[in-house]
Protein backbone atom coordinates (compact mmCIF):
# COMPACT_ATOMS: atom_id res chain seq x y z
CA UNK A 1 0.00 0.00 0.00
CA UNK A 2 1.05 3.79 -0.59
CA UNK A 3 2.22 5.64 2.02
CA UNK A 4 0.35 9.06 2.56
CA UNK A 5 1.21 11.98 4.04
CA UNK A 6 -1.44 14.60 6.45
CA UNK A 7 -0.74 17.79 7.01
CA UNK A 8 -3.28 18.96 9.97
CA UNK A 9 -3.47 23.13 11.26
CA UNK A 10 -3.44 22.83 15.21
CA UNK A 11 -4.97 26.03 17.09
CA UNK A 12 -1.88 28.01 17.05
CA UNK A 13 -1.28 28.11 13.32
CA UNK A 14 1.53 25.25 13.49
CA UNK A 15 1.02 22.23 11.30
CA UNK A 16 1.92 18.64 11.76
CA UNK A 17 2.78 16.09 9.11
CA UNK A 18 2.30 12.35 9.30
CA UNK A 19 2.96 9.10 7.25
CA UNK A 20 0.03 6.67 7.36
CA UNK A 21 0.50 3.10 5.40
CA UNK A 22 -2.89 1.58 6.17
CA UNK A 23 -5.90 1.47 4.31
CA UNK A 24 -9.16 -0.23 4.32
CA UNK A 25 -11.74 -0.19 2.19
CA UNK A 26 -15.18 -0.22 3.23
CA UNK A 27 -18.01 -1.74 1.34
CA UNK A 28 -21.72 -2.36 1.32
CA UNK A 29 -23.25 -4.12 -1.89
CA UNK A 30 -25.80 -2.00 -3.92
CA UNK A 31 -27.58 -2.08 -7.08
CA UNK A 32 -28.95 0.01 -9.61
CA UNK A 33 -32.91 0.38 -10.52
CA UNK A 34 -34.83 1.44 -13.99
CA UNK A 35 -37.55 3.82 -13.30
CA UNK A 36 -39.51 0.83 -12.76
CA UNK A 37 -37.29 -0.28 -9.99
CA UNK A 38 -36.34 -3.87 -11.42
CA UNK A 39 -32.32 -4.29 -10.90
CA UNK A 40 -30.58 -3.34 -14.30
CA UNK A 41 -26.68 -4.04 -13.12
CA UNK A 42 -24.53 -3.74 -9.99
CA UNK A 43 -23.23 -0.37 -8.94
CA UNK A 44 -19.95 -0.10 -8.05
CA UNK A 45 -19.85 -1.29 -4.01
CA UNK A 46 -20.21 1.76 -1.42
CA UNK A 47 -17.18 1.85 -1.08
CA UNK A 48 -16.39 5.05 1.94
CA UNK A 49 -12.99 6.93 2.21
CA UNK A 50 -10.66 4.96 3.45
CA UNK A 51 -8.83 7.66 4.80
CA UNK A 52 -11.25 7.77 7.34
CA UNK A 53 -10.61 4.70 8.96
CA UNK A 54 -6.84 5.62 9.79
CA UNK A 55 -5.33 5.21 12.94
CA UNK A 56 -3.94 8.92 12.05
CA UNK A 57 -7.09 10.30 10.34
CA UNK A 58 -9.18 9.33 13.57
CA UNK A 59 -6.73 10.03 16.70
CA UNK A 60 -6.24 13.41 15.51
CA UNK A 61 -10.01 14.14 14.58
CA UNK A 62 -11.17 13.07 17.99
CA UNK A 63 -8.35 14.72 19.84
CA UNK A 64 -9.72 17.94 18.21
CA UNK A 65 -12.84 16.71 18.40
CA UNK A 66 -12.51 16.43 22.11
CA UNK A 67 -10.21 19.42 22.94
CA UNK A 68 -11.73 22.03 25.72
CA UNK A 69 -9.65 24.65 23.92
CA UNK A 70 -10.52 24.24 20.52
CA UNK A 71 -12.66 27.89 20.80
CA UNK A 72 -12.95 30.05 17.78
CA UNK A 73 -11.33 28.60 14.83
CA UNK A 74 -12.14 25.96 12.94
CA UNK A 75 -10.15 22.61 12.75
CA UNK A 76 -9.42 20.72 9.29
CA UNK A 77 -7.77 17.42 8.46
CA UNK A 78 -7.20 17.15 4.47
CA UNK A 79 -6.68 13.85 2.53
CA UNK A 80 -3.22 14.48 0.94
CA UNK A 81 -4.29 12.78 -1.96
CA UNK A 82 -7.51 12.88 -2.72
CA UNK A 83 -10.53 15.09 -1.57
CA UNK A 84 -11.79 14.36 1.97
CA UNK A 85 -11.69 16.29 4.56
CA UNK A 86 -12.43 16.22 8.41
CA UNK A 87 -13.83 19.63 9.63
CA UNK A 88 -14.36 20.77 13.01
CA UNK A 89 -16.56 23.93 13.42
CA UNK A 90 -16.42 25.31 17.45
CA UNK A 91 -19.05 27.98 16.86
CA UNK A 92 -22.09 28.60 16.81
CA UNK A 93 -21.78 25.51 18.19
CA UNK A 94 -19.99 22.35 18.22
CA UNK A 95 -20.34 20.29 15.09
CA UNK A 96 -17.99 18.00 12.81
CA UNK A 97 -18.19 17.21 9.24
CA UNK A 98 -17.04 14.66 6.74
CA UNK A 99 -16.53 15.70 3.14
CA UNK A 100 -16.58 13.37 0.65
CA UNK A 101 -17.17 9.96 2.33
CA UNK A 102 -19.00 8.36 -0.09
CA UNK A 103 -18.57 7.47 -3.93
CA UNK A 104 -20.74 10.85 -6.13
CA UNK A 105 -21.94 7.74 -7.85
CA UNK A 106 -23.71 6.25 -5.37
CA UNK A 107 -25.02 9.77 -4.19
CA UNK A 108 -26.34 10.33 -7.63
CA UNK A 109 -28.33 7.48 -7.15
CA UNK A 110 -29.27 8.33 -3.87
CA UNK A 111 -30.75 11.64 -4.63
CA UNK A 112 -32.76 10.16 -7.71
CA UNK A 113 -34.36 8.04 -5.22
CA UNK A 114 -35.50 10.97 -2.68
CA UNK A 115 -36.32 12.89 -5.34
CA UNK A 116 -38.93 9.99 -6.19
CA UNK A 117 -40.39 10.17 -2.34
CA UNK A 118 -43.07 12.57 -0.95
CA UNK A 119 -41.99 16.02 0.72
CA UNK A 120 -43.47 17.43 3.22
CA UNK A 121 -43.41 21.06 4.70
CA UNK A 122 -42.10 21.50 8.10
CA UNK A 123 -42.47 24.78 9.85
CA UNK A 124 -42.22 25.79 13.26
CA UNK A 125 -40.30 28.74 15.51
CA UNK A 126 -37.20 26.83 15.02
CA UNK A 127 -37.41 25.54 11.14
CA UNK A 128 -38.73 25.44 7.55
CA UNK A 129 -37.87 23.46 5.39
CA UNK A 130 -38.96 19.83 3.81
CA UNK A 131 -38.82 16.22 4.79
CA UNK A 132 -39.47 13.22 3.45
CA UNK A 133 -41.11 10.60 5.28
CA UNK A 134 -39.10 7.93 7.65
CA UNK A 135 -36.37 6.33 5.54
CA UNK A 136 -36.13 3.48 8.43
CA UNK A 137 -38.91 1.10 6.40
CA UNK A 138 -37.79 2.23 2.66
CA UNK A 139 -36.68 -0.25 0.44
CA UNK A 140 -35.25 1.89 -2.36
CA UNK A 141 -31.55 0.40 -2.82
CA UNK A 142 -29.73 3.29 -2.15
CA UNK A 143 -31.46 4.53 0.80
CA UNK A 144 -31.84 1.28 1.98
CA UNK A 145 -27.90 0.70 1.68
CA UNK A 146 -27.33 3.85 3.03
CA UNK A 147 -29.68 3.42 6.31
CA UNK A 148 -27.48 -0.06 6.78
CA UNK A 149 -24.08 1.42 6.29
CA UNK A 150 -24.94 4.44 8.77
CA UNK A 151 -26.76 1.56 11.67
CA UNK A 152 -24.46 -1.03 11.23
CA UNK A 153 -21.80 -1.79 13.94
CA UNK A 154 -18.71 -0.95 11.79
CA UNK A 155 -19.81 3.05 11.32
CA UNK A 156 -21.09 3.17 15.06
CA UNK A 157 -17.77 1.83 15.96
CA UNK A 158 -16.42 4.86 14.11
CA UNK A 159 -18.39 7.51 14.75
CA UNK A 160 -17.95 6.98 18.75
CA UNK A 161 -14.29 5.87 18.52
CA UNK A 162 -13.73 9.94 16.40
CA UNK A 163 -15.67 11.75 18.88
CA UNK A 164 -14.99 10.28 22.07
CA UNK A 165 -18.81 9.29 22.61
CA UNK A 166 -21.14 6.19 22.66
CA UNK A 167 -23.70 5.95 20.61
CA UNK A 168 -27.04 3.65 21.23
CA UNK A 169 -27.40 0.91 19.07
CA UNK A 170 -30.38 -0.06 16.81
CA UNK A 171 -33.08 1.67 15.63
CA UNK A 172 -31.94 4.70 13.23
CA UNK A 173 -34.12 7.57 13.45
CA UNK A 174 -33.44 8.82 9.26
CA UNK A 175 -35.15 10.94 7.04
CA UNK A 176 -33.79 13.23 4.19
CA UNK A 177 -34.52 17.45 4.58
CA UNK A 178 -34.26 20.13 1.42
CA UNK A 179 -34.19 23.27 1.91
CA UNK A 180 -35.31 25.61 -0.39
CA UNK A 181 -34.55 30.17 -0.64
CA UNK A 182 -35.61 31.15 2.47
CA UNK A 183 -35.84 27.91 4.74
CA UNK A 184 -33.61 27.71 7.58
CA UNK A 185 -32.72 25.78 10.52
CA UNK A 186 -32.15 27.91 13.70
CA UNK A 187 -29.05 26.81 16.19
CA UNK A 188 -30.46 24.88 18.85
CA UNK A 189 -29.83 21.54 20.87
CA UNK A 190 -31.63 18.49 20.47
CA UNK A 191 -31.04 17.71 24.31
Amino acid sequence: MPETTRQSQLEDGSSTNSLSVEKRARTADIASTTAKGKSTASVEALDVNPWYFSDEFTDSYREAFTSKTLKDKAFSIKQPVGDGEGLIVPTPFHMGKLRNTFPKEFLHGLKSELMELNWHERLNDLYWFHQTDDLALNGKQHIKALRDYLSGEEFVRFMEKITGTQLARGYLDIAAQRYKKGNHLLCHDDD
